[in-house]
């Protein structure tokens, strides 16, 4: 170390020693203070990974649950249903009730419920990817108009409406169904891709639905 003194211009042999003493102090500071960096470093970026880490379990949670609703609902948009799956029943019945000047009211199911979705709170949805949300957004959202449309379907206002007005609406919810299951696809594919799971799984639901067509 005697270079460096000789560098810093200390040429006095009793300021040399306390010069030592004091450039090993700091250097001490110096090297205890980049190992607290370092170590301040080391622990911020091992707490950032075990929030991307838990973030991530929270997604695949996320995923799977409204995976596992979504298909659970599509599984009862693609059963068999009268009311879908035979219309012309449903215009026969209408017809014959308006030869026979009866009144007719169908009898309408209520809407599947959609219980995962609606307790999601506060930002959870997100957790999801940026492709996901629009797709799970929007089956949501039309989930929960066609639950509405099934109410007022079992209404007493629809009951009193004439033939054609109560079968034109009832026609309409139909196809609600169907816009549905075409919203139920699109979430369900991303969500497998997601999550992957084997499409085959779903898809042997629709070789069973073809089955019994």
């Amino acid at each position: 170390m005697s270079w460096l003194l000789d560098l810093l211009g200390i040429t006095d042999a009793s300021l040399r020693g306390n010069a030592l003493t004091g450039l090993f102090g700091f250097l001490g500071v110096l090297i205890t203070g980049l190992i607290a960096i370092g170590t301040w470093i080391l622990n911020q970026v091992a707490a950032r990974r075990e929030r991307r880490r838990i973030r991530q379990e929270r997604c695949v949670d996320l995923q799977l649950a409204l995976w596992s609703e979504i298909h659970s609902i599509w599984r009862q948009c693609i059963s068999t249903d009268p009311q879908k799956s035979l219309p012309a029943q449903i215009n026969g019945r209408f017809a014959e009730a308006k030869a026979n000047d009866e009144d007719y009211t169908p009898n309408v199911s209520s809407s599947p419920a959609s219980v995962v979705f609606d307790r999601i709170e506060g930002d959870s949805l997100l957790l999801l990817e940026r492709e996901e949300i629009p797709a799970v957004v929007a089956f949501y959202r039309h989930l929960h108009s066609q639950a509405g449309f099934a109410a007022d379907l079992r209404s007493e206002a629809y009951a009193k409406l004439s033939l054609d007005r109560k079968k034109a609406m009832l026609i309409h919810y139909i196809n609600m169904g169907d816009m549905l299951e075409h919203y139920a696809v699109q979430c369900l594919e991303i969500l497998e891709e997601k999550l992957e799971i084997d499409e085959k799984h779903r898809m042997r639901a629709v070789d069973q639905r073809s089955n019994t067509d």
